[in-house]
């Protein structure tokens, strides 16, 4: 979660889906190209990153297409990209136009400086208020060094597009812990359902242990929630669900 490993063991999330880029891959360049695809052994959030990998010709960009897409850009409208293993090498690029344009090649294309990683999960935002009252056509990434470099590999965790800023959602009024089955002294399983925060897009269920500390169950759009394994505590000698708390939620988009 947020690039952190939050949970060993078996896991679903398909209740809860990003959506694809629009091209897997259109990748373009002079010299060597990059290959694209997942990453299953490292995400920002969920169980995989994409991720562009190969070799560099040195003074030859490789230009990306990720995404199509159709919006009116205001003023104060940012995009934003969370990178992993950039080295520096990475750009974030915008195709503007209007309502006239006719393809991708004739938008005006703006590449957005990133700030360069330092190995770990990076987040930049870039304001597109310069180009408000024009057509955001799509997104695109281009990566470009002034030499030759080998085994080059940058993974994207997030890419995010946002009309304003928004206060921090709060938790759910309400959170009940319902029809529990013990398996065992030590597990049980029970359905968890909670009232709705407005303009909430998804929800996360953590199980508070013992000791404090919190293990991510799941993520999920729903109110409502079937746990199938809950490790369980002592709370006065007695076997009791250690806890569960519904804390974060997320904005749409």
């Amino acid at each position: 979660m947020d690039g952190q490993l939050s949970r060993n063991g078996e896991w679903s999330y398909q209740s809860n889906q990003d959506v694809m880029p629009t091209w897997t891959w259109i990748i373009d360049s002079e010299g060597e190209k990059l290959s694209g695809g997942y990453d299953f052994n490292d995400a920002y959030n969920g169980g995989n990153s994409i991720r562009f990998y190969g070799n560099l010709t040195g003074g030859q960009a490789n230009r990306i297409m990720l995404y199509s897409t159709r919006v009116a850009v205001e003023e104060s409208m940012k995009l934003g990209l969370t990178y992993k293993g950039d080295q520096g090498l990475v750009k974030l690029v915008a195709y503007y136009g209007d309502e006239s344009t006719t393809g991708y090649e004739a938008c005006q294309q703006v590449a957005y400086d990133l700030t360069a990683g330092t190995g770990e999960w990076t987040t930049t935002e870039v304001d597109l208020s310069a180009s408000a009252g024009k057509i955001l056509y799509a997104i695109g990434l281009q990566v470009e060094s002034s030499k030759d470099v080998t085994g080059y590999q940058v993974n994207l965790g997030r890419l995010t597009l946002t009309e304003q800023e928004r206060a921090a959602l709060h938790g759910p009024a309400s959170v009940t812990l319902d029809e529990i089955l013990y398996r065992d002294a030590y597990t049980a399983e029970a359905r968890v359902y909670w009232t709705p925060v407005e303009e909430a897009a998804s929800y996360e269920i953590y199980q508070v242990n013992a000791d404090g500390t919190r293990s991510l169950i799941m993520e999920t759009p729903s109110t409502a929630y079937y746990i199938p394994t809950l490790e369980l505590g002592r709370i006065g000698g007695s076997r009791e669900p250690g806890g569960c708390a519904c804390e974060r939620q997320r904005h749409p988009g």
